[in-house]
């Protein structure tokens, strides 16, 4: 296994985790 393309995985699906918190937080907001 590729582990810097793994590492790159992980931070692609951190950063769309974080997106989905703050869109839900902003609805919630609304």
């Amino acid at each position: 296994t590729d582990r810097g393309f793994s590492d790159v995985q992980l931070k692609y699906y951190a950063l769309n985790e974080i997106t989905n918190l703050r869109i839900s937080i902003m609805n919630k907001q609304l």
